[in-house]
């Protein structure tokens, strides 16, 4: 399978701010600017896929509770838990993936 990687920038807000990826496989590592207030994401994804990822990067708030975890990290108004919700399309529609049980 050939995997590769891709750097992605975002601005997490408590709404999220949205992405999409063809082939998302994982977050591999994740980055914080704390002056740009920026959340640098390194992204393993598979180059043959035709399986589009759609991905909102989020922090702290009920509106991400039960979603993947990012961990806390370092933003510009101080410490912050980042989450992503992760949805793949399939059939015609997005359908939500449940992060692994705790």
């Amino acid at each position: 399978m050939p995997e590769t990687f891709m750097v992605v920038e975002v601005q997490p807000t408590l709404y999220g701010d949205t992405i999409h990826i063809p082939g998302f496989k994982r977050i591999q590592e994740v980055e914080c600017d704390e002056r740009s207030n920026t959340v640098r994401l390194v992204i393993r994804y598979d180059n043959n896929s035709v399986e589009v990822h759609k991905l909102r990067i989020g922090m702290g708030g009920d509106e991400f509770n039960g979603y993947w975890e990012l961990g806390v990290k370092r933003l510009r108004d101080g410490h912050e838990i980042l989450y992503y919700e992760h949805k793949v399309y399939r059939n015609g529609t997005w359908m939500a993936v449940d992060p692994p049980a705790a």
